[in-house]
């Protein structure tokens, strides 16, 4: 049986997944999306009317609108799967490398689509 990792050697893994360059570069990345989800939040936050759409998946019209800080959702989301995928990749990082690159690149994926979603609801409401 296994001992679980102490605190210690989560955090040299956590700084192994940094060492290597694809890894930091899709981390760096995604850290880029959440950066500019975030901005674009600021930027157009005072032009947005009161209600934007954000629920895609209910039907057209009343149902897919919500308030303006609602979007801040979508970075908050990101950061915290980004995080959740680091943990995890840490975890994961000396049995099995290919889990660590698909979290990671999980992340990459899911604040790449986020910042979509956010500029087309943006693009709807104005």
């Amino acid at each position: 049986m296994k001992k679980a990792k102490s605190l210690g050697k989560i955090v040299i893994s956590f700084g192994n997944i940094w060492l290597d360059k694809s890894r930091s570069r899709q981390i760096r990345l995604t850290l880029l999306f959440l950066i500019l989800q975030l901005l674009i939040i600021i930027f157009f936050f005072s032009k947005l009317p009161p209600q934007v759409p954000l629920f895609f998946s209910r039907p057209w019209g009343e149902l897919q609108l919500t308030s303006p800080f609602y979007l801040l959702v979508l970075p908050l989301f990101s950061f915290i799967v980004l995080l959740i995928n680091l943990l995890l990749s840490s975890f994961l990082l000396e049995d099995n490398e290919f889990l660590t690159n698909l979290f990671i690149f999980g992340s990459l994926t899911f604040s790449f689509f986020a910042l979509i979603a956010l500029l087309k609801s943006i693009q709807l409401a104005l």
